[in-house]
């Protein structure tokens, strides 16, 4: 494929970061409608506060019915997922097509799982076309900057998202090890300090998570 440019390396990057922040969204989503059928009625005000959108919602229908589908609501799943379909179709060249398909399908999963015919818990198609377009990116991705580009854009937001919903510690230091070893692997600039510093508190009692998130945005400034 040659020599990929910034810009593309960037698409490439946020590709995967969109992709799997689809696919731990819903996750989350359906943690909370789990305690949403046990009788939690505001489970959504925390969910926002963790994963750090706004709370907008009048209620947990509201929540419910809105956040998955509104294509009007920047932070809501299918935005997100769009947005990895805009970055998907302009990479087309370098995933192959049958990859962004897969993307592709993950949309028509979300507008079946909107319809009045449908059920929410149909939403976890979605998930199954986000798993095949990264089983595709194993199998028909040849070039391994490409593929380590992708793959650090999905690590870099499981360690944003594991940060905001208090995974615990060890599980966090893995996927940020296995962040920076992408990151390096494309020379993706960041701040080293910054990411040495929240590894050593990882690795200490009582990890602040705030602070962890403080230190997590300052890694790509």
């Amino acid at each position: 494929m040659g020599i990929i440019t910034l810009e593309n390396l960037d698409r490439l990057v946020w590709l995967g970061r969109y992709t799997e922040r689809v696919n731990s969204t819903i996750h989350i989503f359906f943690e909370g409608l789990d305690t949403y059928i046990d009788g939690n009625d505001t489970f959504y005000k925390d969910l926002c506060k963790r994963i750090d959108i706004p709370e907008v919602y009048n209620d947990a229908k509201h929540f419910i019915e809105d956040f998955p589908y509104n294509e009007n609501n920047y932070n809501s799943i299918i935005s997100n997922l769009n947005r990895a379909y805009d970055n998907a179709v302009v990479m087309r060249d370098y995933i192959d097509t049958e990859t962004m398909a897969y993307i592709q399908l993950a949309i028509y999963d979300m507008q079946r799982a909107k319809s009045k015919d449908s059920s929410v818990w149909d939403l976890y198609s979605v998930v199954d076309h986000i798993m095949g377009f990264w089983g595709c990116v194993d199998d028909r991705v040849d070039d391994q900057i490409i593929k380590a580009a992708l793959r650090a854009g999905k690590r870099i937001e499981r360690v944003y998202l594991y940060l905001s919903i208090d995974k615990p510690t060890d599980v966090i230091y893995r996927e940020i090890t296995k962040m920076e070893n992408r990151i390096n692997e494309i020379g993706m600039k960041h701040n080293a300090i910054a990411l040495d510093t929240l590894k050593t508190m990882l690795q200490e009692p009582n990890f602040d998570y705030s602070i962890g998130k403080l230190l997590f945005y300052k890694l790509f400034e």
